[in-house]
């Protein structure tokens, strides 16, 4: 780096001083032309003049819009020259977030390339970067007297970054170009030497690792070698790239790092530093990397772009590795950095507290946000001298300290993980203050050293001290979904520390200690309320107690109903283990659900020990025929009541909080006959319902635009519930602003049987038929599944699954053995079909696995095969599933099929299968030893029944995702086998209506494929990391 006062010279200046020290070393590599030092910074001037001639202030921020490349880094130098402030915008924002950022920046600038000069109508000042106009524009020789750039200090804010925001504009973070400065001063690049380097530019200009590529490059005079970023796609061409153009220095994601070590693990061998920040890095990917191909340096970066980035960096060792550790190490050049407890005491070893950061790299604070600002960056009593003041930034990170390093411990804002799902703990606190039933209530995490089992947890105060446990289990059940229903415990008080804040330490003891007193009276079962019980009922009642912990065992009697009393489907596979190791009885899981009566379970135990049936009077497939009979003749239309189809459609959506119906949405509202969307959320306000809805969006990946909120409405209700659980008024508007109805919603629990899917899937979708008929008849488009078929294997006959036939030929042969989803689905599924056949406007969309996004493999982590990948990779082994397939898709191609099929006039009166065409499946096992190879992780095959074994002993010392569902996988539905291995020689699915349709569409029918191993790589990816936590 050139030798200049760096306390008082700005980043412009600094790379002026190096152009003019070194003006014919390569600053920039790319696809477009070789730019020197000199090139590069006579470029910047004229760009620069342009912004001072059209009357740029200092620190004005101007928006930079332009391709990944030499014109943006031309532009961001210029603006620098001149005075300015950057405010990168990515290309692939929407139009309304670009708009919205600029008027949230104030900006009166707009820097534009010609691929996006045209784009938007900007109100302010728009100048076109050219970088050959620009680089002729220039003499061959550098002046010695420019009036660029800018005499700028050291604290001149050089950017605005914008990081993500949880609703609407995403926060605007403030950076100095002291921060960028001292980033380039850390030892970390290697110097004197850095000046030879290349810095690979991979990051989006929206994110802030950009400017490692950018201006750490610049700083210390090395070159920035520009990669296409659509390379990042591809593993091999990627490593091809920095191979051929001798990148030495990199800064990559986690999840890339990740992905590039599976695929290519010698990629980085030929590089000085390789720094993996914005998460954790996999482990497991460090160490292929380092036993393949390693870097001189691999590096685990972190920082907040609060911070200027990066604050702490650690080379990481084969020591670590073995360790199964990943230090954050020290921290950058001049960082500060505190690691406090609550009351802002410094932690020491071995101890858990929150990251403060300060130094040089410290931002402003958040653009025009002095209420964020103050509540993030604190001015504060120096930790370790109070005759001192500070100002911090703190960071929300909980940090663990030991003896010779510290790791980044997680979130404090007080999410944890449950059974696959994430759950806020402040929601459930807010949701059961809400009821007005208690004073105070703490909701929490707690694994109990009886079971070692995980609980969520809500400790109450009840008002007034009025105890009114039933009352509160039924409202928190209509307020919380079921994954973040917790166990109610009552307190008369709760503990404080000496802030007055809640001892949350003490709680938890206080809860165990408990706990240990409860399972020792359970255990003893000679309290007052066991008296009178026979050997079995006694032993049920304990099993009960030590499952339902937040239920006084008083409370539990002959009349008791499990799932009243807070039983979940993960307490039936409890419930099940234990009566069979108790009692010597295998019951199957239906039956705890169609007796949840404590007296009528205890018959059905005493008659499978007895070796008795327990008398079902009417099999299921009776029950399903009765209930499609019953709901479809309930269903009454004439046809003369549908209108012409409007040039403008509104549209009434369910499913828009699942997997599907974000990626659905986005497709809808490209079309330009789709109006408004209501979107029908299960919530107690509209306000909770959007919440939700824009949660979902986020959690997929989808930006919410000002497009999305101003077309899309939630609506709090519930379709299980008739009128769709709203009050007439509303629902009779809601019947006269609807034209189209796009029913996803459906209740998935492969441990309940067919009647504890009945409402939400059966009566559900007859809700949403009666609301399609009601008024003007509205076309209804609904998705099912190919599980409305059933195990087709059975039947031992050849042909396909033809897309317009009835569903009833396979009722008896296979529907009756498969779960309670499937069952539903054939119910919901010929019913609509039957609908069709009279007359009814009406489709059906037969979905097979719809796994992942095919551009980043973002899945759904939570459903089957997200558990079934990152528990065989856990175990080591999969089960062996002879001629068995899976109709795997992509969610985006999925959403583009409905999307273009739903909207043609011609898809009505038709069933549609949405799978690989014919012959494009893969087969189980293959996927299986497809996962490994992507996973570097070595898989073998076990008999199906030797898995399940396996599953069941690892349960104890590894945290299983299948284990909820092992009723599932383990019961014996015919002959000797369950119902996952029923599915050997499934027929093939036919597509004809599905091609023809997409033809008219005009969409390429070669959509209909499996998903690619790239993005499958990447679910597995996110797959595994959620696994672990």
């Amino acid at each position: 780096m050139v030798s200049l006062n760096l306390e008082e010279i700005g980043i412009g200046p600094l790379v002026a001083a190096m152009s003019r020290s070194k003006p014919d070393d390569i600053a920039i590599i790319s696809d477009e032309m070789p730019v020197t030092y000199k090139d590069l910074h006579l470029m910047a001037q004229s760009l620069g003049n342009e912004l001072v001639e059209a009357g740029i202030a200092y620190q004005d921020i101007v928006g930079i819009l332009t391709e990944h490349g030499v014109n943006h880094i031309v532009s961001q130098l210029a603006v620098i020259y001149a005075g300015g402030t950057c405010l990168p915008l990515e290309e692939t924002l929407s139009d309304a977030d670009i708009h919205a950022r600029l008027a949230f920046a104030n900006a009166r600038f707009l820097i534009v390339d010609g691929v996006n000069k045209n784009r938007l109508q900007f109100g302010g000042v728009t100048i076109n970067v050219d970088i050959s106009k620009h680089h002729s524009s220039n003499t061959t020789t550098l002046p010695s007297q420019v009036s660029l750039p800018k005499d700028t200090p050291s604290d001149f804010r050089s950017h605005v970054m914008f990081s993500s925001g949880t609703t609407g504009v995403a926060k605007g973070i403030q950076i100095l170009g002291r921060g960028i400065t001292s980033l380039a001063l850390d030892e970390i690049w290697g110097q004197p030497t850095a000046s030879g380097q290349r810095f690979g530019h991979i990051n989006s200009i929206g994110f802030d690792a950009s400017l490692v590529d950018i201006w750490v490059a610049l700083l210390l005079g090395a070159t920035i070698v520009v990669v296409d970023r659509r390379e990042l796609l591809s593993p091999g061409e990627f490593a091809t790239t920095l191979a051929r153009r001798d990148v030495t220095t990199l800064l990559i994601t986690s999840s890339l790092f990740s992905k590039i070590a599976s695929f290519c693990p010698n990629a980085f061998s030929k590089m000085h530093t390789l720094m993996v920040g914005g998460e954790l890095p996999s482990v497991e990917a460090c160490k292929i990397v380092l036993r393949e191909g390693a870097p001189k340096q691999l590096v685990n970066a972190y920082g907040p772009t609060e911070c200027s980035i990066i604050s702490f960096y650690h080379v990481i060792t084969q020591e670590d590795i073995d360790m199964c550790r990943m230090p954050l190490g020290k921290p950058v050049y001049q960082t500060e950095a505190y690691v406090l407890d609550e009351d802002g005491k410094p932690v020491t070893s071995p101890g858990s507290g929150e990251l403060w950061l300060g130094g040089p790299g410290l931002s402003p604070g958040y653009l025009f946000n002095d209420d964020k600002t103050s509540e993030f960056f604190i001015h504060m009593v120096h930790p370790n001298n109070p005759k001192l003041h500070i100002r911090l930034y703190r960071t929300g990170d909980k940090i663990d300290i030991y003896d010779d390093y510290m790791c980044w411990a997680g979130r404090k804002n007080r999410e944890v993980k449950l059974n696959g799902h994430r759950v806020q703990l402040e929601v459930v606190e807010m949701e059961l203050m809400r009821t007005k039933l208690v004073q105070n209530v703490v909701a929490l995490k707690h694994t109990s050293s009886i079971s070692n089992a995980n609980h969520l947890v809500a400790c109450v105060v009840y008002e007034n001290g009025q105890r009114n446990f039933d009352a509160l289990l039924v409202e928190a059940k209509r307020r919380l979904p079921k994954y973040m229903l917790p166990e109610l415990i009552e307190f008369e008080q709760l503990p404080l520390n000496s802030n007055g804040k809640i001892a949350h330490r003490e709680l938890s003891e206080l809860l165990e200690q408990r706990f240990q007193r409860r399972h020792a009276c359970i255990l003893a079962a000679n309290t007052p309320d066991f008296e009178g019980f026979s050997e079995t009922e006694k032993g049920l009642k304990q099993l009960w107690a030590q499952i339902l912990i937040a239920i006084p065992t008083e409370a539990i009697n002959r009349e008791s109903n499990f799932f009243l009393l807070g039983g979940t489907s993960l307490g039936v596979t409890a419930l099940l283990g234990h009566i069979h190791k108790i009692f010597n009885a295998s019951l199957r899981t239906n039956q705890v659900y169609e007796n949840p009566l404590f007296k009528d379970q205890v018959s059905v135990i005493e008659q499978a020990q007895n070796g008795q049936s327990s008398g079902y009077a009417k099999s299921v497939t009776a029950i399903m025929q009765e209930d499609v009979k019953l709901f479809s003749d309930k269903i009454e239309f004439l046809s003369s009541k549908a209108p012409q189809r409007k040039e403008i459609c509104n549209v009434l959506f369910t499913g828009a909080t699942g997997f599907i119906g974000p990626f659905l949405l986005q497709e809808l509202l490209k079309a330009p006959e789709i109006g408004k969307i209501r979107c029908l959320v299960r919530a107690t306000t509209d306000d909770q319902a959007l919440k939700r809805l824009l949660d979902n969006f986020k959690r997929y990946g989808h930006s919410v635009t000002e497009v999305i909120k101003s077309r899309i409405e939630a609506v709090a209700g519930d379709f299980s519930q008739p009128m769709l659980g709203l009050e007439t008024n509303a629902y009779n508007h809601l019947v006269d602003q609807t034209d189209v109805v796009y029913h996803l919603g459906a209740h998935v629990d492969y441990t309940q049987p067919y009647s504890g899917h009945v409402e939400a899937n059966v009566r559900g979708t007859y809700h949403l038929l009666k609301f399609a008929s009601d008024g003007y008849l509205k076309p209804f488009h609904y998705v099912s599944s190919v599980s409305a078929f059933g195990p087709t294997g059975l039947m031992k006959e050849d042909g396909l699954l033809e897309e317009d036939q009835s569903l009833e030929p396979y009722l008896e042969p296979a529907l009756q053995y498969d779960n309670g989803y499937g069952q539903s689905q054939w119910v919901a599924d010929e019913m609509v079909s039957r609908l069709m056949r009279r007359g009814f406007p009406a489709a059906i969309y037969r979905l097979g696995f719809t796994l992942c996004s095919s551009t980043n493999g973002m899945g759904n982590p939570d459903d089957f095969m997200g558990r079934l990948f990152s528990d065989c990779a856990k175990l080591g082994s999969y089960p062996l599933l002879l001629n068995q397939r899976k109709e795997i898709m992509a969610v985006d191609h999925v959403a583009e099929i409905i999307k273009a099929i739903s909207t043609s006039d011609q898809s009505l009166g038709h069933a549609y299968h949405i799978t690989p065409d014919v012959g494009k499946c893969i087969d189980m096992n293959e996927l299986f030893e497809l996962t490994g190879k992507l996973c570097g992780v070595e898989l073998k095959s076990l008999p199906y029944s030797a898995w399940i074994n396996q599953l069941k002993t690892a349960q104890t010392n590894t945290p299983l995702r299948m284990f909820p569902l092992l009723p599932m996988l383990e019961e014996e539905v015919r002959g000797q086998k369950t119902r996952w291995e029923l599915y050997e020689g499934m027929k093939r699915f036919s597509v004809d209506n599905t091609v023809r349709a997409l033809e008219r569409a005009g969409v390429d029918a070669s959509i209909l494929a499996s998903v690619t191993r790239e993005a499958l790589g990447r679910y597995l990816e996110n797959c595994l990391e959620i696994g672990k936590e």
